[in-house]
Parts: C-alpha cells; structure tokens; sequence
C-alpha cells in the first residue's frame, strides 16, 4: 500500500489555563475507533473534516501540568488554508476543554457538594444552575 505524504503541514501551539493535565485528559478523550482518534507515547491523534477536507491533528504536551503548553500539527494531502487552522484549533479545544473556566467549575462543584447536604437546596440549586443528574 502506497503511503501518500501530506501536502499541508501546520504546526502551533495553545497554552491551556493551569493545571491541565494533558496526558489525562487525552486518556479520557481517546477511546472509540483507534483508526479515527488515538492517544500513543504522548500524543493523541485524531482525523477531523473541515470544508469537506480530512485534516490529521496531533497534539502532544510541551509543558507541564501547572504550565500547559500543547504543540499542534496538522497534516493533510491537501493545502490546509489559514480558515481552516483556526477551525481546527476551535476543534482541539472543543476535545480537550480548554475553553472551560476551571475555577468557575471548581466553585459549582464545591456549591453542588454543599446544598446536596440539604434536599431543598439541591433542587433549588440544579433549577438555578439548569445542573442535569
């Protein structure tokens, strides 16, 4: 079988908000068919579509767990514009959550855990913050 050799390469970096633990949360996000999405020696691999295009992400940590950094490349048989770059950087953060406000989940939480001590308080807390259990 005739390998081909991608004709668009990319390559950037995102650094999420602190802590993030990278291998962790590649473990978590990289189950189902390991011909679509794999995570291997530090890297997690996944093919998506953008504009009908199929585009190879690979992200790999270049930092650490209180000082994220993420490096990127992209790979595809054809020319990956810059549109579609940032779509798929709006991907990778999509799977790994990186948009999500960790403090402001940590305070829900904490919120959750208190008024579930009190039956009244844990509905009035899940109608407030729309929480689905």
């Amino acid at each position: 079988m005739k390998r081909e050799i991608p004709v668009g390469i990319k390559k950037f970096f995102i650094s999420p908000v602190s802590p993030f633990d990278f291998d962790l949360t590649a473990k978590i996000f990289s189950g189902g068919d390991r011909q679509i999405q794999s995570y291997e020696k530090g890297r997690y691999r996944q093919v998506i579509i953008v504009n009908g295009k199929l585009i190879l992400i690979a992200v790999k940590a270049v930092g650490s767990v209180n000082k994220p950094r993420l490096q990127v490349e992209l790979a595809s048989n054809e020319e990956i514009s810059t549109r579609e770059r940032k779509t798929a950087e709006n991907v990778v953060s999509t799977i790994f959550n990186l948009d999500l406000d960790l403090p402001l989940v940590t305070l829900l939480s904490s919120a959750f855990l208190l008024a579930s001590s009190f039956p009244l308080s844990t509905h009035r807390f899940r109608v407030f913050y729309r929480v689905h259990l």
